[in-house]
């Protein structure tokens, strides 16, 4: 009875999500299609129980900031439970006192020497890995969210050109934050989407793959598209037969030599050295110098990891079989 009626109390809230007719910039795509649907369109809204798991990572946002502030972070102009974000102002309309949009960022945050954005996400685990792994490439519309954000009025006045979004997963409170700056040509295009549709554009629907994921790909195209631009298809039989067979010997010569190492070991017990047959088994002992994460924040604290922390994207290549 009372998961009922919890449930049934959400549903107000998604009428009342029916009624609101701004565009918001948390609704803004690259695409104006999507743009154009998610504002015009009500089929798609969120359930009761999608609602309460919205309002649930509201407040697990609001604990992040907790969180950077435990850390020794710096910040103002944050939400909590009982104080609503700040309201920015995003292109004036001409000749009126109107704003084309509203937004609202968490907080501002000061590291680096200066002071930045931030804006707190807490995600679903495929969300949360796939955003984590590739970034923007993964959500080009919070991208467009933080853009619209930053070239805000009130940033805009304060000097605020770059930002952070932290991201963490609901269950296991793994973090990932992602930098970014102001980009004024997007911005500048999101902005004109905005206002030509606001005049009464009706953007007509252009296959990208966006398609793919959009809630709206069956109103715009009756089909469900499949995404196959990233995918190049080839031919080289020899070569994969060849992969796989050189697969299968490396796991098996990695068995014999695991077996062969755990007889070594054995015969070697204390002793430094030994000959087996033609071979030489020595105790090598290495030595490998580097930074402790916990005696650093002991010593400096948690926020100047972020002064001194660097990130490298190193290219890999992952091969597996298809199912």
């Amino acid at each position: 009875m009372l998961a009922e009626a919890v449930v049934a109390g959400a549903e107000k809230l998604r009428r009342a999500r029916e009624e609101r007719r701004d565009i918001s910039p948390s609704g803004v795509s690259v695409c104006a299609r999507k743009t154009y649907m998610g504002w015009t369109s009500t089929q798609n809204l969120p359930d009761g129980r999608s609602l309460l798991l919205m309002n649930d990572g509201h407040y697990q946002e609001i604990e992040i900031l907790d969180d950077l502030e435990r850390a020794g972070f710096q910040i103002k102009n944050r939400q909590t439970t009982d104080t609503p974000q700040r309201d920015l102002h995003i292109s004036k309309t001409e000749g009126s006192e109107d704003y084309l949009m509203v937004g609202h960022a968490d907080c501002d945050i000061f590291t680096q020497d200066k002071w930045h954005m931030l804006d707190a996400k807490a995600m679903s685990m495929e969300r949360f890995t796939n955003f984590s792994r590739y970034g923007f490439q993964a959500e080009p519309d919070m991208e467009c969210q933080m853009t619209l954000y930053l070239g805000s009025d009130e940033y805009r006045q304060e000097g605020i050109t770059s930002g952070f979004v932290y991201a963490k997963h609901k269950d296991s409170c793994r973090s990932y934050d992602l930098p970014f700056n102001l980009k004024e040509g997007l911005f500048n295009e999101l902005v004109d989407q905005v206002r030509r549709i606001n005049e009464g554009w009706v953007p007509e629907p252009i296959r990208s793959k966006l398609c793919v994921r959009c809630r709206h790909k069956i109103p715009c195209w009756k089909v469900l598209p499949i995404e196959m631009e990233a995918v190049k298809v080839v031919s080289l039989p020899e070569m994969v037969t060849q992969w796989k067979k050189g697969k299968g010997y490396k796991a098996y010569g990695e068995d014999l030599i695991g077996e062969a190492r755990e007889a070594f070991e054995e015969e070697l017990g204390n002793s430094e050295v030994i000959s087996i047959e033609d071979l030489k088994v020595q105790r090598v002992i290495q030595t490998r110098t580097g930074i402790s994460y916990d005696k650093f924040v002991k010593k400096f604290g948690a926020a100047a990891l972020a002064d001194v922390w660097e990130e490298k994207k190193i290219p890999q290549m992952r091969i597996n079989i298809q199912t």
